[in-house]
């Protein structure tokens, strides 16, 4: 019962964590792509939320969530299994996961712009999905599995 538990508080864990990283990367997505413009956050009515910015923000996450869903899986599943818990390998794994999300949809002939800017702003926002991933979930990767508890006899 305790393993069951173990696992099910690690399934919730892994979820938010990759919530996180959706947020946390489209938090700074919006925020980059705010700075290539200049003056867009000035027009935010008096640097206060907009319900816009807070539409635009669930939407494009959910949208990186979409994207990056199923390499994002091979990723913590590979660090879950192999216990890698550094924050360094969540970091350069989301790195390689928007990467590969860039590579997947421009093979399919997803509109992307792909000027030097615009992938560096999309490779850092998955670095630092990556690292939101690593503090909510990825620093106990593997503490689920049965040689890591100890169950008393």
């Amino acid at each position: 019962m305790k393993r069951f538990l173990l696992l099910l508080l690690r399934l919730v864990a892994v979820t938010a964590g990759f919530v996180f990283a959706c947020a946390v990367a489209a938090c700074f997505n919006l925020l980059l792509n705010s700075m290539i413009v200049p003056g867009a956050l000035a027009h935010l009515e008096a640097r206060g939320i907009d319900v816009r910015l807070v539409i635009g923000l669930v939407g494009l996450a959910s949208l990186f969530g979409h994207a990056a869903f199923l390499p994002s899986v091979a990723l913590i599943l590979v660090g879950e299994f192999a216990r890698l818990r550094g924050p360094l390998v969540y970091t350069l794994g989301g790195g390689v996961v928007a990467g590969l999300v860039l590579v997947l949809a421009r093979r399919e002939g997803v509109p992307l712009l792909l000027d030097p800017r615009h992938v560096a702003i999309d490779l850092v926002c998955g670095l630092l999905g990556g690292f939101g991933y690593w503090v909510v979930a990825g620093h106990n990767a593997g503490r689920w599995l049965p040689s890591q508890i100890e169950l008393p006899g």
